[in-house]
């Protein structure tokens, strides 16, 4: 198949990289192959640069960029980047990695070993008892 034109390939990157559409949605949709949309996609910068050589990092697929995880665009490196996570009605948003963890819940008072312990037995035992009582008239 040829490969995309201009106008298809900036369709092609603005459906991949700011919706969650399937890959082979958007290659139906743009009447393509997956192999064509491939490659017509590019790679979107990331924040910060290569440990290694110091050339900028980038994202070269969705699930990398969702997972935080950048290629150096120089020397192929991998490295962390602050994850994308979508919020509400901002698909693809930056979020640095101190905002996306999720609030503690409250404590309440811790339970001892001994209360789990017992409840544990009682409970146990119920299923003893119950199991007794079901099949004593097979016993006899």
């Amino acid at each position: 198949m040829d490969p995309a034109p201009i106008d298809t390939t900036a369709e092609a990157n603005r459906l991949y990289w700011h919706t969650e559409q399937p890959v082979g949605d958007i290659a139906a949709r743009l009447d393509l192959s997956r192999r064509a949309l491939y490659e017509a996609i590019r790679p979107v910068p990331a924040e910060g640069q290569c440990g290694s050589c110091g050339a900028p990092l980038e994202f070269i697929k969705r699930s990398s960029r969702m997972h935080g995880l950048a290629t150096c665009s120089s020397c192929g490196r991998q490295a962390s980047a602050p994850a994308v996570h979508r919020r509400d009605n901002q698909p693809w948003t930056w979020s640095p990695p101190s905002r996306t963890a999720p609030p503690s819940p409250p404590m309440g008072e811790p339970v001892g070993v001994w209360t789990l312990g017992a409840a544990a037995l009682a409970g146990a035992m119920l299923a003893a008892g119950a199991t007794l009582v079901l099949i004593r008239p097979r016993l006899r």
